[in-house]
Formats: C-alpha cells, structure tokens, sequence
C-alpha cells in the first residue's frame, strides 16, 4: 500500500505540475484572455513565494508553530490543490454550470488524495497538508472567481493530455532539485552551516520545556537547555542535521 501511495504522491512533485502550470499560462496568454493570465501568474507565483517562505523560515531559521507541528506548507498539497481545479475550469469553458462545478470539486477531491498522501508517506503533518491545501485551493479560487473564462479560452484536452505526457517523460526516473535549492537559500540567507529539522527540533524543545517544568516544581529560576533561549522555545535553537 505504501508504494501505492508514493506513486500518488509523485503527482504533486513540483518537477511535474510547475510545467503544466506554465502551459495554463502560456495558453491563457496565446487565447489572449490577458487578464486571466495576469491573475494566474499572480495568485499560482503568490503561492509557491509563501511555500518556499515558509519552509526557507524553518530550514534556516527554526521558526515554525510546535503546538501543531507546522514547519512549512506542503508543497505538493499546495501544488496539486492550486492546478488541478485550474485546469479543470479552464478546460470546461462553455460547459454547463454543473458539470463545471463536478469538474472543479473532483480536481479538489483528487488534491486531497495527494495531501492524504503526504501524511501517510510521513512527509508532512496534518497542519501542513491543510494549510498548503488552503493555500493551493485559494489560488485556483482567484482564477474561478476573477478570470470568467468562457467557450472561447477553453483549454483543449489534447493540449492537457500532451503536456502531462510530456512533463512526466522528462520527470520520471528524476526529483526535481526544488528541495535541495530552498535548503541551499536557507543556508545562505541565514549563515548557518545546518538546517534545521523536524525531529531534533521537538527533542530540544521537549527538553527545555522539561527543565522549565522541573525548575518552576522546585521554585527556582529556569535555566534553557543549552543553545535556547526560553523567551523563545519555538525558534531560538540550533537543531544540526
């Protein structure tokens, strides 16, 4: 079952969407719908700036929510939730409102199998998943709701067809290097030679929490664990890879 589910997982890999996105955009562009090309450049290139932000503020940094265990969206939730509904509203331009509506609300409920994905693959929390799914879904929501695309700016299932065909030839066999380049720019941007990361981020916390507890039980001044700040838990620590 887990190969099952790597297997859906990879439908949200960046190396294999960001293409399609860019050809959404390129075929609004040559239908000359300007404005809703304009809204998809902004509200899909809005999305991934905030995933990359977020995860470039743990990766570098520390900073993240403990309490639910956010360290960043999740790119792939985000990804498959902001294109797929996209896709499916533009491709059903001209189509009669209920069926525009089954196509978008299947694309969603296909962009969930991919964020369950994520959890059961152990990539990402829930918090993540949901917020890079809320985030994704708001993208796509822009372009419904603004870009009125009708009959004449209909996407051609051939084109959509040949594109995924093609993305994923040029995808399979490779990861797209996405990760590897926003944990470079989070080491360059913050001086550190490490990342931060998950596990070590809690232990430590965990640990610090535990001394403040035995400190205010014994009604003494709480000393942090070494390298935390206790103004600070969240985010003031060292956590090397």
């Amino acid at each position: 079952m887990t190969n099952s589910w790597a297997e859906i997982t990879r439908l949200g890999e960046s190396g294999f969407l960001l293409p399609i996105g860019l050809i959404l955009w390129f075929w609004l562009m040559v239908a000359r719908c300007y404005r809703a090309a304009m809204i998809w450049a902004i509200a899909f290139g809005s999305a991934i700036l905030v995933v990359v932000a977020s995860k470039v503020a743990f990766i570098g940094w520390g900073i993240g929510i403990r309490s639910i265990d956010f360290t960043g969206f999740s790119g792939h939730t985000m990804l498959a939730a902001a294109l797929f509904p996209a896709l499916a509203y533009a491709m059903t331009g001209g189509a009669r409102q209920s069926l525009r509506i089954a196509a978008i609300a299947s694309a969603l409920l296909f962009a969930a199998l991919i964020a369950i994905s994520r959890v059961v693959l152990e990539a990402h929390s829930l918090s993540e998943v949901v917020g890079g799914f809320a985030l994704g879904a708001l993208a796509a929501l822009c372009l419904i709701r603004y870009a009125r695309l009708g009959a004449q700016a209909a996407l051609p299932a051939w084109l959509v067809l040949l594109a995924v065909l093609a993305s994923g030839a040029i995808s399979v066999g490779h990861r797209a290097p996405s990760h590897h380049i926003i944990v470079t720019l989070a080491l360059k941007l913050s001086g550190h030679e490490h990342p931060y990361r998950r596990i070590p981020w809690h232990q430590h916390a965990d640990d610090a929490m535990a001394g403040l507890t035995r400190a205010k039980a014994v009604g003494v001044a709480a000393l942090p664990a070494p390298g935390i700040s206790a103004g600070a838990l969240d985010v003031e620590f060292r956590a090397p890879a």
